[in-house]
């Protein structure tokens, strides 16, 4: 063996050791980042339980720990039912699922049909029919009609008060609902909405944001001073569509870039994109950052056709179609009207864009002879 071969033999093993902890490092990056719910479109179930395992492909371990969570439930005579991705994410949160370390992808809602015709089962005990029954009148704004019992409607707390009534102002559950106090209240809406009497009257129509509330204490019938003014910050959770990765501004969106993740929502003016299919396809109007929130504003449709660019233009005409060169005026998207020009004849049309480079020409457009000298 010659002197140097060792020094060789080393210098051809070393690449291929580092080749290798690059495989070994990508095989444990994609196993952490491996657990997620793809929720399915359409499955079906025996019923009378649906669970996660049967409206979800589950990947990962930490995510299969909770295929047994029951995520929809058939009522009696029932052989459909369609469960919202929001509805699938409360009952794994409810089952104690982290939401954070799963991504949550496939479809904002599934299609369950009943495979199995089960026997009839109790929708509810003689209690909870109680319950359910309760005659929860309007009477005064907490809730409770003189003289009527405290139930389970009942808030029992100022807070329990207002938070009752922005759910029913702004006309959503409230386990969709995250709503903060400031500490400064703490007290106030600690008091018992029981053992005394409180209005909480909102000053505007309450909405997604920040809410006031005038807070008014009863002596009987008569108030209490002048009452007070409480503030709350209410968010709406929703399934919406978030970056999974940087996304530059021109860029074309691709299916791996983007995911649906719970969010919170504080502007009832946003425009959030509830499945990826209305943003794959699409081009980022601004630069988008990893986990953010892709609203309707920051995504449009790539250009098709560009100004001043050669195009074919198809005319119907007579019953007979012709197709010629055109140059397009304006650009546009798939779907927009633009004008084009016929390069020989100088004719101008209005034609929609149908494809990269192609048009459909609808109407001429007449020159305007008192326009020319």
């Amino acid at each position: 063996m010659r002197r140097d071969e060792p020094a060789t033999m080393m210098h051809l093993i070393r690449p291929l050791l580092l080749l290798l902890g690059v495989v070994v490092l990508l095989l444990l990056t994609e196993h952490a980042l491996g657990d997620a719910v793809r929720i399915h479109d359409v499955t079906g179930s025996d019923g009378p339980d649906v669970l996660l395992s049967q409206v979800a492909e589950l990947d990962g371990d930490y995510a299969n720990q909770f295929a047994d969570v029951i995520v929809g439930r058939f009522s009696e005579g029932e052989t459909r039912v369609e469960i919202e991705a929001s509805a699938i994410l409360e009952a794994m949160r409810a089952g104690g699922a982290k939401l954070g370390l799963l991504d949550l992808r496939g479809f904002s809602k599934c299609t369950v049909h009943r495979t199995a015709t089960q026997s009839a089962r109790v929708e509810a005990t003689d209690a909870e029919n109680a319950i359910t029954n309760v005659d929860n009148r309007a009477g005064d704004i907490d809730g409770r009609a003189s003289g009527e019992p405290v139930t389970v409607h009942t808030p029992t707390t100022v807070r329990a008060l207002i938070e009752r009534t922005i759910r029913k102002r702004i006309g959503v559950d409230g386990t969709s609902l995250e709503i903060t106090f400031n500490d400064k209240d703490a007290e106030l809406l600690r008091s018992s909405a029981v053992a005394g009497r409180y209005e909480a009257e909102p000053v505007a129509e309450p909405t997604l944001g920040r809410v006031s509330f005038k807070v008014y204490a009863f002596n009987g019938t008569q108030r209490v001073g002048n009452g007070r003014l409480v503030t709350a910050e209410v968010a709406r959770r929703v399934i919406a569509v978030v970056a999974g990765e940087t996304i530059d501004r021109g860029e074309l969106i691709n299916r791996r870039q983007v995911r649906l993740r719970e969010v919170l929502i504080d502007d009832a003016r946003q425009v959030y994109l509830p499945d990826t299919s209305l943003v794959v396809g699409q081009v980022a109007s601004q630069k988008i950052t990893p986990g953010r929130l892709i609203t309707a504003g920051e995504v449009e449709l790539p250009v098709a056709v560009r100004r001043r660019e050669r195009v074919s233009v198809e005319l119907k005409t007579r019953g007979i179609k012709i197709t010629f060169n055109g140059m397009a005026k304006e650009q546009g998207a798939v779907g927009d009207v633009i004008e084009i020009e016929n390069i020989q004849t100088k004719e101008r049309f209005r034609a929609t864009v149908v494809a990269r480079g192609r048009v459909v020409a609808g109407e001429k457009i007449e020159d305007n002879k008192e326009d020319k000298p």
